[in-house]
């Protein structure tokens, strides 16, 4: 009889008694969060740019360019820097 009155004082405690409302309560948590964030990857994958034939190839086009340009050197700065000029 002493194990079954201590089974049902612990029992009783704030944390073993409300151990299964906590504990289903964390699963919906978990679960609502892993479909959120699913939705969520589903719905930017669907809405890239990349993925729409007429803009991707913009895109490439685009990124090709700016590369391009990024080789450029329109100016030589070092020399202005070299004769004391103030480079704006």
């Amino acid at each position: 009889m002493k194990e079954r009155e201590t089974y049902d004082k612990i029992r009783n405690l704030g944390f073993f008694a409300n151990f299964l409302k906590w504990k289903t309560i964390k699963l919906w948590r978990k679960s609502y969060k892993s479909f959120k964030k699913k939705f969520a990857i589903k719905s930017l994958e669907e809405k890239l740019f990349i993925n729409y034939p007429t803009l991707k190839d913009a895109i490439i086009q685009t990124k090709f360019v700016m590369y391009k340009m990024s080789q450029l050197i329109f100016i030589d700065v070092s020399s202005l820097r070299e004769n004391g000029q103030e480079v704006i």
